[in-house]
């Protein structure tokens, strides 16, 4: 694995190629998309691996809040979203919650013209 060095003093945010990169004083996350799975992982500031968790559904976004990792999936297929929470230490998965997508009904309103 090739040797990352990073000194950052605050946050900062790159987008490269559709993927997310985050770094922070002591971390630094990367969310990578792939066809079937997408990854979010964390390195020390010295590109040492510390830990990765994987996600079936694609990430859309996610954000740093209250000393956890908050990460919005949307199923592959389009029909659920789902929000989970990461312990930023441990590199586990806290809490998920699905969201459904509503079943259609015949009973909308038609858009006029």
């Amino acid at each position: 694995m090739r040797n990352i060095l990073f000194v950052c003093l605050t946050t900062i945010s790159f987008s490269l190629f559709g993927k997310e990169l985050v770094v922070e004083n002591e971390k630094i996350h990367a969310v990578c998309s792939f066809e079937q799975v997408d990854y979010f992982t964390t390195f020390s500031p010295q590109g040492e691996f510390l830990w990765e968790v994987p996600f079936a559904a694609k990430i859309v976004s996610w954000k740093k809040e209250e000393g956890l990792l908050v990460v919005l999936s949307k199923a592959r297929n389009g029909l659920s979203y789902y929000l989970s929470s990461i312990d930023p230490m441990e590199g586990k998965i806290v809490w998920e919650k699905a969201i459904l997508a509503p079943t259609p009904t015949t009973n909308l309103p038609m858009a006029s013209d």
